[in-house]
């Protein structure tokens, strides 16, 4: 049964149904109130409510990414310093729709929180918008960021052979 429900939260979370996600959490943690998963979901359908409140235009996103944006802003406002470092080192990929969710966590009361928000809004990467490609496969399609600054040539390279249409029928394995 809890499996069921963290499922069921899960799914709930990822179609942006926040509110849901976070009666199905407390719903398991009155089954199991020692139950992490449960406690987790409940930290970012929270934190997910509270940035939801001043949405940014997330035009350039899709709705998986703005959910993923607003999971890892929630990680930095109420997470432990690992999980601070995860949301510091990914939010900067997603580009310009984070800064005005990063905003007013520059002037938080906890130091701590305000330092990480400062830093990811200085980071070059917040300012450019990385490239996406989309994959198209029988039953979907996968849509990736491709990180420039980590891996420049290999981006440069994949960019260039996509505009040429090298991956067009290749079978992926």
């Amino acid at each position: 049964q809890l499996y069921d429900l963290n499922e069921k939260a899960a799914t709930l979370f990822a179609r942006g149904k926040y509110a849901e996600a976070e009666q199905v959490a407390q719903q398991i943690l009155r089954l199991d109130p020692k139950n992490s998963e449960a406690q987790s979901w409940q930290r970012k359908t929270q934190a997910a409510l509270e940035t939801e409140k001043d949405a940014p235009a997330w035009g350039a996103l899709t709705k998986l990414q703005e959910v993923e944006a607003r999971a890892l802003v929630g990680e930095l406002v109420k997470g432990r310093p690992g999980q601070r470092a995860h949301a510091e080192k990914v939010l900067p990929s997603f580009g310009l729709p984070v800064r005005e969710l990063l905003q007013p966590l520059v002037t938080s009361q906890d130091p701590d929180l305000a330092a990480a928000a400062q830093r990811i809004l200085e980071h070059p990467a917040l300012d450019k918008h990385n490239p996406r490609v989309r994959i198209v496969l029988e039953r979907g399609s996968l849509e990736l960021t491709l990180f420039e600054d980590a891996a420049p040539n290999t981006v440069a390279n994949f960019v260039e052979l996509c505009e040429k249409g090298f991956y067009k029928g290749l079978a992926f394995h």
